[in-house]
């Protein structure tokens, strides 16, 4: 019962520090389950303007809905409102999460996350693809279609922009770029200057070396 309310603390520190820290715009997971609380996010749209000034927030934040729930029950028009109020901006983190399992257990049972797609269809602006699937899509000796899954993706939320996590440096990042709009990594540390550079190289690199060649 507490969720909601550490959801909420969590939300308000995290904007504060990245002011604090000059790191806007900023990201921040919510529970999927809070997707269907109307009351929660007037509560939310309430505390960010009790404590934050337009010029601060306007345009500034994306919630990113987690994969633990199928969101089955938005509450559109509250979603759609703060999208007009404040210019926040959704994104549904983990796309196609469950991949991996339904291989596994050969049930031949789509990802769920088409669900989630469907139900929040208007309001979701980012699709970030699950690591272990743009993995695959990097595999060279069973290559999973990405490029077939960003263009059903495309169906359902033409608008969308395309996020591709566990990229690990500029050459992957190059190889893939015809299918994302971003890049996400826990590697990717630089300032964008420098990783801009990188994509430099890599694209006048491409295809990149194999690893185990060496320059003396």
């Amino acid at each position: 019962g507490l969720q909601a309310q550490f959801d909420k603390a969590l939300i308000l520190a995290g904007i504060h520090q990245a002011l604090e820290e000059g790191l806007m715009p900023v990201s921040i997971n919510t529970s999927a389950r809070n997707i269907a609380s109307a009351d929660f996010w007037r509560g939310i749209s309430q505390m960010l303007r009790d404590n934050f000034s337009p010029e601060e927030i306007d345009g500034q934040i994306t919630f990113e809905v987690l994969e633990d729930d199928l969101a089955n029950n938005p509450c559109r028009e509250v979603l759609l409102a703060m999208k007009k109020e404040i210019k926040c901006h959704f994104a549904i983190d983990d796309f196609y999460h469950d991949r991996a399992r339904h291989i596994k257990d050969n049930d031949g049972i789509d990802s769920h996350d088409w669900t989630r797609l469907e139900n929040l269809k208007g309001i979701i602006d980012y699709v970030k693809i699950d690591g272990e699937t743009v993995e695959a899509a990097l595999n060279r000796q069973d290559r999973f279609d990405l490029e077939g899954l960003v263009n059903r993706i495309k169906t359902v939320v033409p608008q969308a922009h395309i996020i591709l996590e566990r990229i690990k440096d500029a050459d992957q990042a190059h190889a893939l770029s015809h299918v994302a709009d971003a890049v996400q990594g826990l590697h990717l540390t630089k300032n964008r200057a420098d990783f801009q550079r990188d994509l430099v190289d890599a694209k006048h690199n491409f295809p990149p070396r194999p690893i185990e060649a060496k320059l003396f």
